[in-house]
């Protein structure tokens, strides 16, 4: 989580939607602020890299 705390703050609030919209996505009925940081971090370990994680966002938005 450090190397997204220094990320700017459009940055950051992207890829917090798309934690966000994975989440939903698999029906998690409350969604609190630990469900969305351990989800960036499993995303981040996942896709390797926060831009990566961004484009995962996208390919979801666009599948809805």
């Amino acid at each position: 989580m450090t190397e997204y705390k220094e990320l700017g703050p459009f940055m950051q609030q992207g890829i917090r939607n798309t934690a966000v919209m994975e989440l939903k996505e698999w029906g998690v009925p409350e969604i609190g602020s630990s469900d969305v940081n351990h989800q960036i971090v499993s995303l981040y370990n996942s896709y390797g890299g926060f831009d990566e994680i961004l484009m995962h966002g996208l390919d979801l938005v666009r599948s809805h």
